[in-house]
């Protein structure tokens, strides 16, 4: 997923050559402007097929675009920076739980109790609860797609009311679902694997 950052994509995508496994590269196009004609793609060893959208929305990672021809997706942010070794140990994980985002940016809700509500929480702790998809593998055939909020407001990390608009997005879930329906785990391999240092 990428928005007007054409040098930060390129780079992205030269740290892919030589991946294993990489089938394709499908670049979702997310602004409403072309790529320059200048533009030159590199080289990675696989074909990369650009995808332009309608509308700039952090939501058209999940369409279910035709070029996607495997079960598995890396969904990557255009300014994400992962390792081949990362990439290839999110992806071991993913296979052994396919039906699961496997991911790296990783958050949790906590009880605010002056508040009486939940929050949203990005403080690195032991405890996880949410997985971000600026950095994950899904399964290509999800009802993720069917998902809709006309209501939702757009690119909440531009805005100064970020963390609270996430609080909000919380406490509403919770409403739906009429519990809070996010469990938290203790299962973080990144720690071990990369010595990810923890609050103890």
């Amino acid at each position: 997923l990428t928005y007007e950052r054409e040098e930060v994509l390129m780079n992205s995508l030269e740290r892919l050559n030589g991946l294993p496994y990489l089938n394709k590269v499908v670049v979702v196009w997310n602004s409403p402007k072309l790529p320059s004609e200048d533009l030159l793609w590199p080289d990675i060893g696989v074909p990369i097929m650009v995808v332009r959208t309608e509308k700039n929305s952090l939501n058209n990672r999940f369409l279910p675009w035709n070029e996607i021809e495997t079960e598995a997706i890396l969904s990557i942010d255009d300014d994400a920076h992962l390792r081949h070794d990362e990439i290839m140990f999110g992806f071991r994980v993913w296979r052994e739980a396919r039906d699961r985002i496997v991911g790296f940016p990783g958050r949790y809700h906590a009880w605010d109790i002056p508040h009486q509500s939940w929050l949203y929480n990005s403080n690195y702790s032991c405890e996880l609860s949410m997985v971000l998809t600026g950095a994950a593998f899904f399964h290509k055939v999800t009802s993720r797609w069917t998902f809709r909020c006309p209501g939702c407001p757009q690119a909440l990390s531009h805005d100064d009311s970020h963390f609270h608009e996430r609080h909000k997005c919380i406490n509403f879930f919770v409403k739906v679902y009429g519990y809070m329906p996010l469990l938290y785990t203790q299962f973080r391999v990144d720690s071990v694997l990369f010595k990810t240092r923890l609050p103890h």
